[in-house]
């Protein structure tokens, strides 16, 4: 199972994913090759999204602190609602709405 809910739509490989399971897709789903969703934190898409090549969906983020940096990860949700395009080379970054 690629992602936590998904519907309908299309995945140009390759593809990668962190998890793929803190993943939830709408209907009419496209991504383009070479993307990569590291959803440890949520990661919500809308309907009728559209990823161009090689976007890049990070909810990963890390403590700011160095010594803490070191011990774990932190995730903040994404979420993408409906009817977006997003272009090639794009970066989404953690805590985006």
């Amino acid at each position: 199972k690629l992602f936590g809910k998904w519907t309908t739509g299309y995945v140009e490989p390759p593809f990668y994913a962190d998890y793929g399971c803190h993943t939830e897709v709408g209907d009419n789903f496209y991504c383009n090759h070479g993307c990569v969703i590291l959803d440890c934190g949520k990661v919500t898409i809308g309907n009728n999204v559209f990823l161009a090549p090689y976007v890049g969906i990070y909810a990963a983020t890390h403590p700011l602190d160095s010594k803490a940096r070191l011990d774990y990860e932190l995730g903040s949700p994404i979420v993408i609602g409906d009817d977006v395009w997003i272009g090639a080379n794009a970066t989404i970054c953690p805590g985006v709405t």
